[in-house]
């Protein structure tokens, strides 16, 4: 491919230049895919360097960066050095040249090339820093032009700058001043550099301008994790400049980058650290001088006005200040915890003051370091680290947890972002909250108790409320861990979860009854352990709650569901009590929305979520009783529900039918396991909802306007498959009515609950005696409507209908797979025949999880689908292996051609399997069916020239770099297509793409 600088600029501009031609574009891509591969790209690359276009500078820049990082070693000497000159002087000339036109990214680009080359070439090191050193004496010289200085001390600092980033790239460890590195290494030589580097930084510094200063900073900060450590950093006297530009400098820029570069030395491991030893005397020294140089910037913050929350550079500075004390912090956590020094201890005092500080983005830095001093044993730390501390601690959290006045609604979009994220869990204040309740005890517990008792401020109150959330899952393991404490724990937690409700500020607004009814939940398993009277009073809370707001009631709901487990068999013994909640959860709906921004309206019901949430823990508290009151309460809870669900139908509501449907299912769901109940037997009290349910079901199918509402429909068979298990009585005298029922639904909506509904049919019923012939016919049925979705491509628009037929297939395949292996279609074809056409035409799909489905299905098809069906696969074989020679040459070729084109990556592994699978099993067809993919070019191997299409294979070591299962897998494929040698044209094309395989052929191909 002839190419000349011309035509590549012209191809250049029409991909990235102005909007045109879509085809045309695509075209120069491909052109620019192919181009970047030759030889000649290296040539045509510099010289594009002296376009005029600012596009075409960088994408040369940026290809000669490419090629330098795949291919520098390959190339010859002559090579190497015309290309490394070609840079320099494009450098030089942007250095000098008022009108050179390069872009700062395009000599970004061309300073990464010479850091790349350098690190291929470790002994050229010492030039390229005195490449850096000249242009820094360029830069410093004040005879020269003030626009060629700032040029000259740019390029200086990128060429350092970039420098240790390509080191870490090509090989990512643990770089550090250590003995016995290969003399003529990148790391032996990067070490002997290092006095020449802070030559450069200290020069930097001791100009007058900030940039520069900021500029040398930064070097330090990219050399540090590769070479400067603390030691280093004293030796070289730069500690106390970093120090004091942290004290005195008023260019926030400048902190900033004084504040990185200290942050990246601290970080780097010494050479004792790496090797598991003490720390040295010098590395101790170093710590500690700087812990003096930051306490000395206590002055400086303690100025700063909390007030002025405008001056963003004082909030800026405050955090680079607070980031480098956590980072010290942490580094010398041991020496604090045992209080090594008074400094240290001094250390922690600063780290509380930014716990504090007005700016949360500051204040949420240090959380992390309150949770490393809990790992050191309480007993074993000085004083001002035990308690004293966390009750400090404690007060700062609960301040900074304090929400604006204006999130009174309870509502996440009305929490600013910093408070949000200062909440949060991770990063955020609730562990630390649970770390403070360690470390107090039941204090913690009084703490907040007093605080919810005497305050009027209802901020305060959520707050505190917020604390008991946070530190519950430590709170509640101490209560149920035996032991005297447990005791102590349980009395001060029922002191708070008694008198809570009966708290004025609790009903304040929705944000404190949002959290409130958080409390409730969050220590259910506490309440179990408590009397029956404060169970009920909190769930008749959570009912009050539920009413105000469809955000706080979800978070009611999710309370009312938790207390309802906990407590569920505390609760089953008063079931009459539990009616009566039911009863009070449907005079709810009168009420909502009760907050002050909305008013209760005729018809308007909790919201949906909330309404299963309640309905899901009344159910689980039913599952608990005998036959009679869990009738009874599932009576009181449905009820409502049934009513509903019959006069929506009357007037064909569609919105309220799919709701109703979805809370009966949400409670049917639970209902399969209940014990002390029968559920073999009609009098379940599933059974008896369905008895009257049923009717209701089948006119909803009868109406024009409803049956073909996809989202209708998959609500009414949901519930349906939620049935089965514990009413399978009620169903089975009307099974064959609801099946195919759900086949002819199927193919008027196409929703994909038809076929579960089905699927989970199957697995009931299908080994009961007689069963059996019925499973059969509908397999086909379904088989038959499942071709038509494919045929008017419904699988495309909604890949989820084959998730669900490809896992209700699977189990037809385990429970009935007469079907599947040995049964017939519609129109009279095997079904083994029709199965082996479905999967290929799917195959092409782009969502994982469909695809995942069809490959486990696939592989299960053609080998045993369990361990239990070993004997009938024998006699099922035949069957399979008729088909087999039909359609498999059709699969392969359409999975091949999934493989390099559609399938997700994640699942080509899986699909690599397979062919090999095939190919171990059916040789002689799966290379006849690869031969006419591969040799034959159909689409969309038609483009692709015969070289390519040998070397598509290389998609495969691209899906996670270099060695992958996928890669290995196809190898296997390869290999079991040539274990039957046969002189053909198709045996040597093999034996080269096994070859390329192995090589793992890191060139690129566009297969798009």
């Amino acid at each position: 491919m002839m190419s000349g600088v011309k035509e590549v600029e012209d191809v250049i501009l029409a991909v990235y230049g102005c909007a045109g031609d879509e085809n045309r574009r695509r075209e120069a891509l491909a052109w620019l895919h192919t181009f970047q591969e030759t030889a000649q790209a290296w040539n045509i690359s510099i010289q594009l360097l002296l376009s005029t276009s600012k596009v075409v500078q960088f994408f040369a820049s940026n290809l000669l960066y490419k090629k330098v990082q795949k291919g520098w070693r390959d190339q010859t000497d002559d090579v190497k050095r015309e290309v490394q000159n070609q840079i320099v002087e494009a450098v030089r000339n942007y250095v000098e040249d008022d009108n050179n036109g390069f872009s700062e990214k395009t000599v970004q680009r061309l300073c990464l090339i010479l850091a790349r080359i350098t690190v291929y070439t470790p002994l050229e090191l010492d030039g390229f820093v005195a490449q850096a050193v000249s242009f820094l004496q360029r830069g410093l010289d004040p005879t020269v032009r003030d626009s060629i200085r700032n040029r000259a001390l740019f390029i200086c600092t990128e060429l350092l700058i970039v420098l240790p980033e390509e080191i870490k790239e090509d090989a990512p460890s643990n770089h550090s001043l250590v003995a016995g590195l290969d003399p003529e290494g990148i790391d032996a030589q990067i070490v002997k550099m290092v006095p020449n580097v802070v030559q450069v930084i200290t020069q930097l510094l001791n100009q007058p301008s900030p940039t520069y200063h900021a500029r040398g900073l930064d070097c330090l900060s990219r050399w540090a994790p590769v070479a400067i450590d603390m030691c280093n950093l004293v030796r070289y006297q730069l500690l106390n400049p970093i120090l004091l530009c942290l004290y005195s400098c008023t260019d926030a820029d400048v902190i900033e980058a004084a504040s990185n570069a200290m942050i990246a030395v601290v970080e780097k491991k010494s050479y004792e650290n790496i090797n598991s030893q003490p720390e040295s005397e010098e590395t101790i020294a170093a710590f500690d001088r700087t812990v003096e140089g930051l306490l000395a910037c206590r002055t400086r913050l303690a100025n700063q006005n909390p007030e002025d929350n405008d001056n963003q550079d004082s909030v800026r500075i405050a955090l680079c200040i607070c980031k480098l004390v956590v980072a010290v912090g942490e580094s010398q956590i041991e020496r604090i915890v045992t209080g090594a020094t008074s400094q240290l201890l001094s250390l922690v005092d600063m780290m509380m003051a930014f716990t504090g500080h007005h700016s949360r983005n500051v204040a949420i830095r240090t959380l992390n370091f309150w949770l490393l001093i809990q790992d050191a044993p309480l007993l074993e730390r000085p004083e001002q680290l035990r308690q004293p501390c966390f009750r400090v601690l404690l007060e700062t959290l609960l301040r900074q947890c304090q929400l604006d006045h204006d999130a009174h609604t309870g509502c996440e979009s009305d929490i600013e972002y910093d408070i949000q994220s200062f909440r949060s869990s991770g990063d955020g204040s609730k562990e630390p909250f649970q770390v403070i309740s360690y470390v107090l005890g039941t204090e913690f517990l009084q703490s907040i108790l007093n605080l919810l008792r005497t305050t009027s401020d209802w901020q305060v109150f959520e707050s505190s409320l917020f604390a008991l959330s946070a530190a519950s899952s430590s709170i509640v393991e101490q209560v149920l861990t035996p032991g005297p404490q447990a005791a102590h724990f349980r009395e001060v937690i029922g002191s708070i979860l008694t008198e809570l409700p009966k708290m004025q500020l609790l009903v304040t607004n929705g944000a404190t009854l949002k959290s409130g009814v958080t409390v409730f939940g969050d220590y259910s398993k506490v309440l179990c352990r408590l009397n029956r009277t404060i169970i009920e009073t909190s769930l008749q809370f959570a009912l009050v709650a539920l009413t105000f707001s469809e955000e706080v009631g979800f978070e009611a709901g999710k309370a009312f569901g938790k207390i309802c487990t906990a407590c569920r068999m505390e609760m089953a013994m008063y079931p009459q009590g539990v009616q009566g909640l039911a009863e009070e959860f449907e005079k709810a709906n009168e009420k909502y929305p009760s907050s002050a921004n909305g008013n209760a309206q005729n018809g308007k019901l909790i919201p949906l979520m909330a309404r299963i949430e309640v309905a899901q823990g009344i159910a689980r508290v039913a599952s608990c009783m005998q036959q009679k009151p869990c009738t009874e309460t599932l009576v009181a809870l449905l009820t409502p529900s049934l009513n509903r669900l019959r006069s929506s139908v009357d007037t064909t509501d569609a919105e309220t039918i799919i709701n109703e449907l979805q809370v009966l299912r949400a409670v049917v769901r639970l209902m399969h396991v209940c014990p002390g109940i029968d559920k073999e037997g009609a009098q379940h009290p599933v059974a008896e909802i369905l008895y009257e349910t049923l009717p209701i079901l089948s006119s909803i199918t009868g109406i024009p306007a409803l049956k073909n509402d996809p989202q209708l429909i998959d609500a009414l068979y949901g519930l349906i498959s939620q049935s089965f298990l514990s009413a399978h009585v009620v169903l089975s005298a009307h099974l064959e009515g609801l099946l195919q029922g759900a086949i002819q639904q199927f193919k008027s909506t196409w929703s994909p609950c038809c076929i579960q509904c089905i699927g989970k049919a199957v697995e009931i019923f299908a080994t009961k005696p007689g069963m059996e012939p019925g499973f059969v016919s509908l397999f086909s049925m379904l088989m038959e409507a499942m071709v038509q979705a494919v045929r008017e491509k419904h699988v495309i628009s909604n890949p989820q209908i084959i998730t669900e037929f490809y896992d209700t297939a699977f189990l037809f395949m385990l429970f009935c797979p007469t079907a599947v292996y040995s049964g017939t279609s519609e129109t009279g074809d095997s079904m083994v025949d029709v199965i082996l056409q479905l999967s290929a035409e799917c195959a092409s799909g782009e969502e994982s999880s469909s695809i995942r489905v069809l490959l486990t299905f696939i592989s299960s098809f053609i080998g045993k689908p369990n361990r239990n069906a070993n004997d009938k696969f024998t006699q099922y074989k035949r069957f399979l292996d008729e088909g087999i020679s039909k359609r498999g040459e059709y699969l392969v070729h359409k999975l091949l051609i999934a493989l390099v084109t559609t399938v997700p990556p994640e699942q080509k592994t899986k699909l690599c399997h397979i062919l090999a699978k095939l190919a171990w099993s059916y040789t002689n067809l799966v290379q006849v069916a690869v031969y006419n993919t591969l040799v034959n070019a159909p689409q969309p191997f038609s483009a692709l020239t015969d070289q390519s299409k040998e070397a598509f294979v290389a998609i495969i070591p691209q899906i996670a770099n270099k060695e992958t299962q996928a890669k290995s897998t196809f190898i296997e494929f390869c290999n079991a297509c040539r274990k039957q040698i046969q002189p053909s044209e198709f045996q040597n094309k093999l034996v080269d793409i096994t070859r390329i395989a192995q090589q793992g052929n890191s060139s690129f191909i566009d297969l798009s």
